[in-house]
């Protein structure tokens, strides 16, 4: 029964083993805007399987200092994952790693299968298109709200024509050469 109940909360992802080089694309709000922030670094831990309740440990390294992330991973803030490089591990918590540093870190690479590499293109795919019809309902909306902004600037300046900014560039250049060859003779003149 529980597990009907948070069916509808699942949201698709592709396979996260440890060992995985991953990029989380995660949606950060911050004042009154929202910006997408990228955290990239190797999976060291997953747990609790496909559930609602799954978590994966991401860790970094940055300037020097170890950086550990733990997502929730149907959490509906996460807009994409990105899995850069899969590594051969033999274990389920690479928790040794946080020891190491350069070249003893490193992991030997495991080719990713054609399922998997398919499995992801798909999810990109599905996300880019959810993507682009909200950007075209948020562009719906701001022009609804420009339009009568523009109408009151128009009727408030009936009958005016702006100035082009080019043109007063150009007439400030022609001044500025007029007065240079004037400036030269009058500093001849008074040599001689």
């Amino acid at each position: 029964m529980i597990n009907e109940i948070t069916k509808k909360y699942l949201i698709k992802r592709p396979q996260i083993n440890p060992g995985d080089i991953i990029r989380v694309h995660q949606e950060v709000m911050e004042a009154k805007k929202k910006r997408i922030q990228v955290f990239e670094g190797m999976v060291i831990r997953v747990k609790g399987g496909k559930g609602l309740t799954s978590t994966f440990t991401v860790r970094r390294v940055s300037l020097g200092v170890g950086v550990e992330k733990i997502f929730p991973l149907h959490l509906p803030t996460i807009k994409k994952i990105e899995i850069k490089k899969s590594s051969k591990v033999r274990r389920a918590k690479l928790y040794y790693l946080r020891d190491l540093t350069g070249k003893r870190a490193r992991l030997k690479d495991k080719k990713l299968s054609k399922d998997v590499i398919d499995m992801m293109s798909a999810i990109e795919e599905e996300a880019s298109m959810e993507d682009t019809n909200s950007k075209k309902q948020e562009t719906k909306n701001d022009q609804d709200t420009i339009t009568p902004e523009i109408n009151s600037a128009n009727l408030n300046g009936a009958g005016k024509q702006m100035p082009n900014p080019k043109s007063q560039n150009e007439d400030k250049a022609q001044k500025s050469d007029e007065k240079k060859p004037e400036e030269k003779k009058e500093v001849k003149t008074e040599d001689k």
